[in-house]
Order: C-alpha cells, then structure tokens, then sequence
C-alpha cells in the first residue's frame, strides 16, 4: 500500500493538547487577524487596557468608557460623568471588574438582572485625596486591590482603601509579578512595596528619567523590564543587563509586552507593530498595518481565555488568532491574490498566484519555525496556473507557456507559445506530457533539457483537470464540456484512441465533472457526488460508500489525497479531511469537517496540498491557507454558559434579566412575559473555529433544533406552562460542551388560573342557581300575573255579563213595565166597561138583556183581578230589583200602595207621561204624586227621584 497513515486519533489526542500548552506556535507570522473598529464596538478611538476572564470575557478600558466582548457582542458601560477609563483589572474571586478613569475609580459587578453595575469607590476617600487625576494601574493580590494614580497607590480590602505608603512618590509604573509589588518613580529608581514599606531596588538607576512600559516574567529566574525609549532590561539575579541586541526594538517606543510561552514575546509599540521576539532577544517577525492590524500604535496587550492576543491600539481593537490552527499567507505582498498551486520542492515552499510564482525558505517539521519572507521567481510575472515536480524538476503552467523552475529563476521552455495548465510525467523518464489551453504537447528531455517535440492532433480541447491512471491512459474533464479518456501510441508518437464520458456513460451531467485518481483507479467528482469508473462495464457509477462521507444530504464534489492517506474533501456546504489507515475509504473512517474553509477555495480551482508533515495548505481567492494538522486535530475543552437570559413582556419591554450559569427552580413569571431570549457565552474566541450551539426548548416534546453560529436564541409567545431550555455547544473539530439546562415557569393568565377556574365553576353554579330561582321567580311572577289576568278577564266577563244582565233587566223591566201598563189599562178600560154596563143594567127593561148584560158585568166585575195583577206585578218587580218594594215598605212603612206604584215606576225609569195613565190619573197628579212622596220620604229637593229610586 503506497499510502501512508497520517497520525492515529489516539497518537495526536495525547499529544496534542500539550503541545498546544508549550506553545510551538508554527508559521505564527501569519495569523488571521480580527478587527474590531469603533463603529463595531461602539466606544471611543483609543484603547487602554485588557483584562480577559477564563470564561472568554474580555474586557477594554476605553475613551467612552468600559468595553465588553462577550459571546460575539460588545457592550458599553460608562462610569459616572462620562469619563475616559485608563484601567482594568479583573478579581476572579468576587467577579467584580475593577476600573480607574479620571478622577474616577471603583468597579463593575453583575447585580440580580445580569447587568454589570457600576459601584464607585472615590467617595471612601477624605477630601483631601480625591484630586486623583488618572488611575493608570490595577492590581489585584490576596483580596487586595492596588490603585495607581499619579503620585499616588491606593489599596482597597473590599470595604476600606487607604494610601499604600506614607512617603511620597512620583510613580509612572506599577505592578504585582509573583506577589512582589513593584514601582518605578522616575527621578528615584526601581522599588518594591512590602507591607507598606518600600525597598530601593539596587542598580535600577537606570530607570530614573526613563518610564517603564511594562514588566513581564518569562521565566521562574528572570524579569523583563520594558521600558518606553530605553529598550528591554533583564534582570536576573539581582543584576540588570540589556536583553536585545537589536536596534529596531531597542530604538522603538515601546508601550506593552505579554509572555505567550518561554520561548516567544509580543512586544508592542507606538509606531512599528508588534514585535515577536524569542527568549533570546532575537525579532522572529513583526505584525503591523501592513499584515492586518489596523493600527501601529499598539498600547496595551492582552491574551484571551483561548491565548488569542488582543491589542489595544490609538484607533480601535485587533484579535490575533496566534493559536489558531489556520494562517493566511500572503506571497505577493499586499497584492493579495488569488493563489492557483502550491508545492515544496527542494526545502522550498513555491506559490503560484495570478501575480506570478513566489517562493520561501521551508523547514517543515523544524521546531518553532518561522516562514521567512516571499521572494519573486524572475521571469513569472502572471497568472500561474500549476506546479508539478517532473524527474526531480519544478516545473510551471503558465497564462504564457511552459517553463521549468530553476532556482529562482522561472526558465521558458521551447515550443508553441500557449497557456499551459499541467505537466504529466510518463513511463518514460525523458518524456513529458503538457496539458494546455489546446491539447496535449509532448516534451522531451535531451541533453538533460527539456526540449518540445509536438503537438497532438485529434484532442484540441483545454487540458486543465488531468488524471493519469495504472495503465498511462490520460483522462481529462472539461468543466462545461464532457471526460475524455485519451490512449496514446505506445512511444507517445501520436493519440490513439478519444473516448467522450458523459450522461449517457453513467455520469450525472454531461459538463461539471472532475477526474481524480485514487487507488488506482478513475473518479469523477461532481455537485451530485462521487462516480467511480468501472473497467468492465466501462461506465461511471455511484460510489454510494464514498458519497455518504459527510452524512448528509450532501455530496462530495472534489477531493484531494494526501501524502499520507489523507483524504480533503469538498461538499456542496462543508469542508474536511478523512483519515485512514487503510483503503478504500469509509463513512466509518475518523472523519474531522472544518467549516471555517467551507468557502474559502477558488471556484473552479479548488486545489488541496497535503504533503508529509505538519501543514497542508489550501489555495483561496485571497493568499493561501496553511493549516497546522497537530493544532486542528487537537482536543480542548469547551465551556458554554449563559451570558444573559432576558423575559420581555408583550411590548418587548424587558422585566428580568439573569446571567447565573445554573437553572433557578424559584423562577416563574407572570403569563405577559411570554417572550424569553438566551444569550449563550463559550471559552471558545478563536473566531476560524467556528462554536454552533444546539438547543432544545422542552415542554411536550425533546427534538433538538439545528446548531446555529448565533449566540442568541428568541422564543416568542410561550404558552403557559414549565419550560427546561437544555443546550450544547459543538466546534469545529467535534468537541462536545456539557449540556446546560435553565428551568422556568409562566404562569397562566390570572383568568386561566387554577383559583380563576374555581371561581369560575363557583360562578358557574351560583349563576345556575341564580337562573333556576330566577325562573322560578319568573314563572311564580308570570303564574301570579296570569291569575291576575284570569281573574281580571273573568271580572271582565262578569262585568259584561253582569252589564249583559242589567241590559236585559233593563230592557225586561221596560217590558214589564209596559206589559204592566198594557194589563193595568186594559184591566182600567175593563173596570170602566164594567161600570158602563152596570149602568145600562139598570136602563134596560128586557130580562133576557139584563141577564146576558149581567152575565158580561160579572165577566168584567172581578176588582180583586186588578189587585191580583198587582201582586203579580209587585212579586216579580221585586225578585228583579233585589226586593225593592220590600226594602222601601220597610225603610218608609207610610207609604200608601199607590205611593208604592209611583215608586216602582220611578225605580222603572219611566216618565210622568209614561206614569200618568197608569195610575190613572193627569201628568200634574203624577207631579203631585211625586210632590207628596218626596215629602213622605223626606227627600232632599235637589236631589233626582228617579236617581234616588235607582240607587236604593
């Protein structure tokens, strides 16, 4: 097996991480840079100071005031009057962010919200000592905390502060290094501070009329001094001596200096950068403006949580991943450009940019190596578009033909002047084959010089993507045409046989296919996946095992094979590397993807360079990429916390804030705020290993959502119930955070309430009874109101009955009445006839006549009959009138029969004319008869006697 196995996990889990510990920072010259611009971070131009925390916080003292990066964000926070703050120091016991600014000195601390307050402590000062000027130092040492103005240390024990010492100084440097407080007054010297007693340090005469920067401890045994116009000063025991040699560092104004392992040192200065120097003094490399810092006036440095440098400059803030695995190289200089290939060859590294071929010194798997500076390869100048070694000679594909590579010199070979992409070596050692923009020229070495022979005839397309297989056939794929297989002579006089490869032969498409070679045989990569070329059949199919790599819905469009095994992938969305022992290649294969490549190879010419050793470098649109395998395999670990955890109400106002780490069971919240927003923070700074973080809301159900490169989830309008928000955090190379969880509760609306619905269904009862009694209620009201209506409509009827009855008593009495007359009269006209014939009884002489005349007046003579017909008459008069004549005998006993009869005619309504003949007597007896009652009765004379009658 010609492959090789690149490193096992086991191997480089164990010593990977040491290694990153100690600090063999390779190709550190050319890290990729972050920069942060006052328009990012919303502060002030100048920057003063860093202090960083182990949770991948980092804080900034800054013009405007303190700056806070923290998960991707920055935030603001001013002190009181709006001061310039000079100072920052973090007390990693009590979490309080101590800060000094004009006049102005305290701390920050997060209160109950998540909010970092700020707590001043200028006012525990007496009047006397608070003209302080700037604090420009901060030191925190064994729960106490130093403060240094201008003439002037202050000591703070958490409740009280108290000047350090009673003599006075003039003091323009302070600082703790392993519990040794030193100060440098520039017109006495160097001194330690002890218990509040001072002690000259001998020999720092050195110092007065000069201030110190910064003092850094490399080593257990030795001191660095930096100073501001005098260089660097060792001290060691107890002598001091010059530490560089160098006159750019020592003529340089130096500001800041950290210690990034024993054996490397970041320097900065006003105007040249920062300096990286080695344990010795010597400058390895410079970073300034011109490779990425946006600024040269470097004031203050700091290191990250993840050893990321941090510098604070005259006009913003720059993070330098110099732990990052990946580092761009830039071989054109400020040009740029695109880079097309890559290669070492004889202990140098060449690239091939669209400005031509540049080349460095190479030192791969030397210790603490340092890429030196590009170099032009005369004669380049252009687009180059391959590299390849051919019989141990370098050979160029470029926009104007083919050269050879010799030294620094790029030679033109003789022939046909045409763009050449690729150079073929063949069985033969002294034959060549060239890939070009028309086919194929063959070259020839003679005289140990590579001499053209000719052109092909029969394939004139563009020969840029080249596999050759077991067999010497060559195989080429146009990106918009179809695959060519192309069998030569066996002398490589003349081609033989062009077979075409496209849709029709198993492939997905007829162009965008690209033909590699991997264990001994033909690939074609493209957007749909991996085909492999089956001889016997002599078509392409699937390779399913291969196209399942990434383990998605995804497929692997190109891919590179390195020098030792390695397989560097390409997929439609990621970027990785497979890693085997053996072949072919499996998804179960260790597989690592790298998402911070996933668009950074040229279009249309990926190319991957793997060879043995540490890198691998990976061409872009933009320099070339040089990858530290030991460092992109190494396992850290990853922390993920929360940063904020914010619940709004309906309007979006915010009502809580919290940022503890672990869930508080006691949290619950009142239906409205119903929106929560999570901001996560991780240790992980290093912004070319991107951190996802995947997350899961649990309340009915435990899907988690995709991993998201936000720091913030949103969930709006929760609905009432117990929420666990549980999450992880993911990097790039696979490591795993422990899953953090936050438990809440929102309360139902007070009407969705457990009490709420008690009421309810006590209302709901009370209401039912309410309607039943109510109804009831209605029904007695309505059965009461019907009686009524019953009663009124039968007193209605009774009433017209009772009006129908007196109609018809009425009119009977009127009947009576006039049958009354009718007999009365006609017993009268009797009576009369009676007394006319006894009359004429008495005239007649004739027995015969007298007795029929006497038998007629017997008829008539009955008196009693009239009087009987008043009985009568009075009898049912009475039973109609409710015994009215009775009642009147009774109440008026001198009443005479015919006073009687008047009375009952009057009762009857009748008039005098109507009485008259009825009693038998004229109208004006009628009048006196009513005279003559009256009185009798004893009746008022205005009152109406028939009314009277009526109503008795």
């Amino acid at each position: 097996m010609i492959y090789k196995v690149l490193h096992s996990f086991c191997f480089l889990f164990c010593i990977g991480f040491s290694i990153s510990l100690v600090g063999q920072d390779y190709l550190i010259n050319h890290p990729y840079i972050n920069n942060y611009k006052k328009s990012t971070y919303g502060g002030g131009t100048e920057n003063w100071d860093i202090a960083a925390s182990e949770d991948g916080q980092v804080y900034i003292a800054n013009n405007e005031g303190l700056l806070v990066f923290s998960a991707g964000r920055w935030s603001l926070f001013r002190l009181p009057g709006h001061t310039v703050v000079r100072s920052v120091e973090l007390d990693t016991i009590t979490g309080r962010v101590y800060v000094g600014g004009q006049d102005e000195f305290g701390y920050f601390l997060r209160i109950s919200t998540g909010e970092l307050k700020y707590f001043s402590l200028r006012d525990k000062l007496s009047s006397d000592q608070k003209s302080l000027e700037d604090i420009w130092e901060i030191q925190v040492m064994k729960g106490q905390v130093y403060f240094r103005s201008v003439n002037k240390i202050f000591v703070f024990n958490g409740t009280s502060i108290r000047p350090c010492t009673d003599t006075p100084y003039t003091v323009n440097y302070f600082e703790i290094i392993r519990g040794t407080i030193y100060f440098c007054d520039p017109y006495k010297g160097l001194f330690t501070l002890e218990k509040d007693k001072t002690h000259f340090i001998p020999g720092s005469e050195i110092f007065i009329g000069e201030r110190i920067s910064d003092i850094i401890a490399p080593q257990e045994d030795k001191l660095l001094f930096i100073t501001e116009k005098k260089g660097i000063f060792t001290y060691t025991n107890q002598q001091f001596a010059p530490f560089s040699k160098n006159s750019s560092l020592n003529k340089a104004i130096l500001n800041s200096a950290i210690v990034i392992n024993k054996d490397l040192l970041a320097i900065g200065s006003v105007l040249k950068g920062i300096f990286f120097v080695n344990g010795n003094g010597e400058i390895l490399f410079v970073i300034n403006k011109s490779l990425g810092l946006q600024n040269n006036g470097v004031i203050k440095l700091g290191l990250d949580a993840n050893q990321n440098l941090w510098a604070a400059t005259n006009n913003g803030i720059d993070k330098i991943l110099i732990q990052s695995p990946f580092r761009i190289i830039f071989p054109d200089g400020d040009l740029q450009g695109g880079v097309y290939d890559v290669l070492i060859h004889d202990q140098k590294l060449y690239v091939g940019t669209n400005n031509g071929l540049f080349y460095t010194d190479w030192k791969d798997n030397s210790r603490d190596f340092i890429i030196g500076e590009f170099k032009p390869v005369k004669n380049s100048s252009g687009q180059v578009w391959g590299l390849d070694i051919i019989d141990g000679q370098l050979m160029m594909g470029h926009n104007e033909g083919a050269f050879l590579i010799d030294k620094d010199e790029a030679v033109k070979l003789s022939g046909p002047i045409t763009g050449t992409w690729k150079f073929v070596g063949l069985k033969e050692k002294n034959l060549m084959l060239a890939g070009t923009y028309e086919g194929f020229h063959l070259y020839k070495k003679i005289n140990n010089k590579w001499q053209f022979s000719h052109k092909f005839s029969g394939f004139n397309e563009s020969a840029r993507v080249i596999a050759k297989d077991k067999d010497f056939n060559i195989w080429v794929s146009h990106p918009y045409r179809k695959v060519y297989k192309i069998a030569f002579a066996e002398d490589f006089s003349a081609i033989k046989q062009v077979l075409e490869f496209g849709k029709e032969e198993g492939l997905p498409s007829d162009p965008g296919n690209y033909v590699a070679f991997l264990n001994d045989e033909i690939y074609v990569n493209s957007d749909k996946g991996i085909f492999r070329y089956d001889q016997e059949k002599k078509i392409f199919e699937e390779d399913k095992e291969l196209n399942k790599i990434t383990g998605k819905d995804d497929h692997i469009n190109r891919f590179f094979i390195g020098t030792q095994g390695d397989l560097w992938y390409k997929s439609n969305s990621e970027f990785g590397v497979l890693m085997s022992e053996k072949m072919p290649f499996t998804p179960s294969m260790p597989k690592l993807a790298i998402p911070f490549l996933s668009d950074k190879l040229l279009g249309g010419f990926e190319k991957i360079y793997a060879p043995a050793g540490q890198y691998v470098f990976v061409c872009s649109d933009r320099g070339l990429i040089a990858i530290d395998k030991t460092k992109l395999l190494t396992k850290s670990k990853i922390t993920l916390g929360f940063d904020r955890i914010i619940s709004s109400n309906q309007s979006g106002q915010i009502v809580k804030q919290n940022s503890v780490l672990t869930s508080d069971p006691k949290i619950v919240m009142p239906s409205y705020q119903n929106n929560w927003e999570f901001y996560f923070q991780t240790n992980m700074l290093d912004d070319t290993d991107p951190v996802t973080v995947s997350y899961t809301l649990q309340k009915s159900g435990n899907t988690w959502a995709e991993g998201t490169e936000q720091n913030k989830v949103d969930f709006r309008n929760l609905a009432p119930g117990d929420y666990v928000l549980s999450a992880y955090a993911v990097d790039g190379n696979r490591n795993t955070s422990e899953e953090i969880k936050y438990a809440f509760t929102i309360q139902p609306a007070w009407y969705k309430s457990t009490l709420a619905y008690m009421i309810y269904l006590l209302g709901f009862v009370l209401l039912m009874y309410y309607l039943l009694k109510s109804k009831d209620k209605k029904h007695r009201v309505e059965k009461v109101k019907l009686i009524s209506e019953i009663e009124e409509s039968e007193a209605k009827v009774e009433t017209l009955i009772n009006d129908k009855l007196q109609s018809e008593i009425d009119y009977k009495n009127k009947e009576l009445a006039l049958s009354t007359m009718h007999i009365v009269q006609k017993n009268e006209t009797l009576s009369k006839l009676r007394e006319e014939l006894d009359a004429v009884l008495h005239q007649v002489k004739d027995t015969e006549v007298r007795d029929q005349i006497r038998k007629v007046v017997g008829i008539l003579s009955d008196d009693q009959r009239l009087e009987d017909d008043w009985e009568s008459f009075a009898f049912h008069f009475d039973q109609v009138h409710t015994h009215f004549l009775r009642r009147l005998q009774e109440s008026y006993s001198q009443l005479s029969p015919k006073d009687l009869k008047l009375c009952a005619y009057l009762r009857m309504n009748l008039a005098t004319k109507e009485i008259a003949p009825l009693l038998n007597i004229s109208v004006r007896g009628v009048e006196i008869s009513r005279y003559r009652l009256r009185k009798k009765m004893n009746i008022d004379p205005d009152i109406n006697l028939s009314d009277f009658m009526m109503k008795f």
